[in-house]
């Protein structure tokens, strides 16, 4: 016995092993049975009522029992039935597709909608469409159910969990490609000319914004400074390819960005 707070937990197979045990001896209440395995009588008498097996007797006549095995069975079975998937397939499909949509089109730029707020939008859109709640929505996200992750949720990335002793279920990073601290020793040690350190210089935190491309040489500290129309991903690559070309390949042994 302990007067610590206690959270939900599912009974243990070791527990329906002694409500097996206790209710066949058909001596004790529901209330007796649940003290002494330390739980409450309406959680017994919920698993004696929904675990319950059909039985014939001696008389062929039909009645109920309980058996630990059975129930514990019916228990595992039901935890790898998982019913969200249904829904994320079923009613709540027209709502998750659309969001889908919205949050991959708007992700490249700096979308002003949260979850919530996409959730209040489809439901003034399409009022009589079945829609999820907020945190449901955020749920199914961290449980790998839709085509989205953490990384499309910018705000989210920022976030803390306030409740103590809980995180979130996956680490929020952006994996972005190898880390510049992995790079060799030999570029961190500038004895050679050829490896490049490379940034963006940005101005608005708007995504059509020109910005500025900078390569710097780590050993002369010579520096190559672009202008180019916009940071988006593919238009620094494109950039990077046009500096090869045009400065020679023979100059670039690396570059890496910060």
């Amino acid at each position: 016995q302990s007067n610590s707070p206690k959270h939900y937990t599912q009974l243990s197979a070791e527990e329906r092993g002694m409500i097996d045990a206790l209710y066949h001896t058909h001596e004790l209440s529901y209330h007796e049975i649940a003290a002494e395995i330390d739980r409450s009588p309406s959680t017994v008498k919920r698993e004696i009522d929904r675990a319950s097996i059909r039985q014939l007797d001696y008389d062929y006549m039909p009645h109920y029992d309980y058996f630990a095995d059975t129930a514990q069975a019916r228990h595992e079975k039901l935890c790898h039935h998982d019913y969200r998937k249904k829904r994320v397939q079923g009613c709540w499909r027209s709502f998750f597709n659309w969001l889908v949509v919205k949050i991959q089109k708007d992700h490249a730029g700096f979308r002003k909608q949260s979850v919530d707020g996409y959730v209040h939008l489809f439901e003034r859109a399409y009022p009589g469409v079945p829609c999820p709640s907020t945190p449901t929505v955020y749920h199914y996200i961290d449980d790998d159910l839709l085509p989205l992750d953490n990384t499309d949720l910018p705000e989210k990335l920022r976030r803390r969990v306030k409740k103590p002793g809980r995180k979130h279920k996956r680490q929020n990073k952006r994996l972005a490609g190898t880390s510049i601290e992995e790079r060799p020793e030999a570029v961190n040690e500038r004895q050679t000319f050829g490896d490049w350190e490379g940034d963006l210089v940005k101005g608005k935190r708007t995504v059509n914004e020109p910005a500025l491309l900078t390569l710097t040489e780590r050993k002369t500290r010579y520096e190559l400074v672009f202008k180019i129309p916009n940071y988006h991903a593919e238009t620094c690559r494109q950039a990077l390819q046009w500096v090869v070309d045009t400065q020679g390949a023979d100059l670039f042994h690396s570059i890496t960005f910060d």
